[in-house]
């Protein structure tokens, strides 16, 4: 409980102001999103925030959607215009420096849009909203299982119980 996480859109992001483009989720006149952080200093007062550095922001979109218990593995959202409207990769730090955000491997990303994602407390099961094709409409709820070689695997559809065809 001594770092925070979180993503900032505003004229301070590495992308800057964004130009038009064919991504519904990020309108003409905002700003790119980036991750940025805060430490509690040792009075219980938070640090002034800072972007977290390349490899993790980059002039894209990028966001926190999760992050491990002890601080050291972040999902990062990521758009690039004129490519992937959006998908998650994964990366870890040893110590100050984080590794580059590699997209999740297995059944996770598509050529859709891909974001939001709800760890289990053993890192085992994952929970992310997805458009991608055969959901009931709009963004579905996907389930997926890590698997023994690292993959994510064992999709499915979390049904009408859960997602609504809007």
């Amino acid at each position: 409980e001594s770092e925070m996480y979180y993503t900032y859109r505003g004229k301070n992001s590495m992308g800057g102001e964004q130009v038009s483009l064919d991504n519904p989720y990020s309108p003409v006149d905002s700003y790119y999103e980036d991750i940025y952080f805060a430490t509690r200093e040792s009075n219980g007062a938070w640090s002034d925030p800072s972007p977290l550095p390349p490899p993790i922001n980059t002039e894209d979109n990028n966001a926190c959607v999760a992050l491990t218990n002890d601080g050291n593995k972040i999902f990062v959202f990521n758009s690039i215009p004129d490519g992937d409207i959006g998908s998650i990769s994964e990366s870890s730090r040893d110590g100050f420096e984080w590794e580059v955000p590699l997209e999740l491997k297995g059944n996770v990303n598509s050529p859709s849009w891909e974001g939001d994602v709800s760890m289990s407390s053993d890192w085992q099961f994952m929970i992310f909203a997805s458009e991608r094709a055969g959901g009931l409409g709009g963004s579905d709820l996907w389930t997926v299982e890590l698997q023994a070689d690292g993959t994510w695997g064992n999709l499915k559809n979390m049904g009408p119980g859960i997602n609504t065809d809007q």
